[in-house]
């Protein structure tokens, strides 16, 4: 199938993907956007750096906050530009569209990754709590602070499933896709460079990271919709945030 602009479209469920980017041009696209982003926003925030981030408790801080939030604003830029290259439409190539399904792919696709995301806690916490402890830390001192903890929720909850989403799955699987790997092969793959920006994390939070990303890129499959997605990663974070903020003990 032509999408009418020069871009071939092939249909993997209600998904169609399409792009001009080849996998290698877009894996390292994907690399430099990562990192472009992460620059400049480190770059625009230099004059009060200063080697901050990280205290000296392993805490992250409210101006690494803001290093992260204008760096997926930017990320989110570049994708958008990136997509629109070779006169593909953005929308398209993303999967920015309606979801099949409409309402009911919403509340089907986040009540099947809370019932996971229960089930792979209480496993996790019964077999490697202290995982699930070294994976919080860095984030309490924000998730408890009353001045800050806002920012925490639009950096983890708003700024992450859209710039993450956009990128990984809207940006580079289509085009691991039109290699010889299929749908799996190039779920795994981007799943697998998902997880990679998260490698500070203990095994067990990087092993959830890699099966969210196998089921947001099955949400693609079955609703044909980024935004399906981008809500479920978006209310896991909210989620998650909110429950350390208010029922949160000690960690």
């Amino acid at each position: 199938m032509d999408g009418g602009d020069g871009v071939k479209i092939t249909r993997y469920g209600n998904y169609l993907a399409g792009t001009p980017w080849g996998w290698l041009s877009a894996s390292v696209t994907t690399f430099a956007i990562v990192l472009a982003s992460t620059a400049l926003a480190v770059l625009l925030l230099s004059p009060f750096v200063q080697g901050e981030g990280i205290d000296s408790n392993g805490a992250v801080t409210p101006l690494m906050l803001l290093v992260m939030l204008i760096a997926q604003v930017l990320m989110v830029v570049l994708v958008y530009l990136a997509a629109g290259s070779w006169g593909a439409r953005p929308d398209a190539l993303l999967a920015l569209q309606p979801a099949r399904g409409g309402r009911a792919a919403y509340i089907v696709c986040l009540g099947v990754m809370a019932v996971g995301v229960v089930v792979y806690a209480i496993l996790a916490y019964q077999l490697r709590p202290q995982d699930l402890k070294s994976d919080l830390a860095p984030f309490m001192t924000l998730v408890r602070s009353d001045t800050w903890w806002w920012l925490l929720l639009l950096v983890v909850a708003v700024g992450a499933p859209l710039s993450e989403e956009m990128l990984f799955r809207g940006f580079l699987f289509p085009a691991l896709l039109k290699t010889p790997l299929g749908f799996l092969g190039a779920s795994v793959l981007s799943s697998v460079a998902w997880t990679s920006l998260h490698l500070s994390y203990s095994p067990t939070g990087l092993l959830e990271i890699f099966l969210i990303g196998l089921f947001l890129c099955a949400v693609l499959w079955w609703t044909g919709s980024l935004w399906v997605a981008i809500a479920c990663h978006g209310a896991y974070n909210a989620g998650l945030t909110l429950f350390l903020r208010f029922f949160g003990g000690p960690v």
